[in-house]
């Protein structure tokens, strides 16, 4: 009998943490998804999101590869992803975005500006993960990895 029990427990665990730490292989596999709220953002404040500190089960898959921006205030933000002042991706009040990892390859941190007129009264929604290597991008890595190491080519 407690040979299930501990079978049951540690199924539990595994199901709550989305993914057991003895079969994670970072390369190929995907990441829980991690969410992040703010619902009061005053004009031209910043809300600095910094992934390992605020989610640190996070941190064994960093960089994460994909984000969904969601804003439901009535201002405009500037996100800055990895505290890049010098990119700005602008979010549109009413407006859900998704970038993944063509536009962004790596996200470790982001910086949030409300460049509205007024404080935000709705939620601001960031949900960041790490999407699995899927057959095309596995591909594309055996593809530049062929060239690279037999034909000496570069791209």
């Amino acid at each position: 009998m407690g040979e299930i029990q501990n079978i049951r427990e540690n199924t539990k665990k595994a199901i709550k943490s989305g993914v057991s730490a003895s079969n994670y292989y970072r390369t190929y596999d995907a990441s829980p998804i991690y969410t992040f709220r703010n619902t009061t953002l005053a004009t031209n404040e910043e809300w600095l999101i910094d992934i390992a500190e605020d989610k640190p089960d996070a941190r064994k898959f960093l960089p994460l590869t994909n984000i969904q921006f969601t804003n439901n205030s009535s201002s405009d933000v500037y996100i800055y992803i990895n505290q890049d002042r010098n990119n700005a991706k602008i979010i549109p009040a009413g407006v859900s975005i998704t970038f993944d990892r063509s536009v962004i390859p790596a996200i470790n941190s982001l910086i949030v500006k409300n460049v509205g007129t007024a404080m935000t009264a709705s939620t601001f929604e960031v949900s960041i993960w790490k999407q699995g290597v899927v057959v095309d991008e596995a591909f594309r890595q055996l593809h530049k990895a062929f060239f690279t190491k037999v034909l000496g080519w570069r791209g």
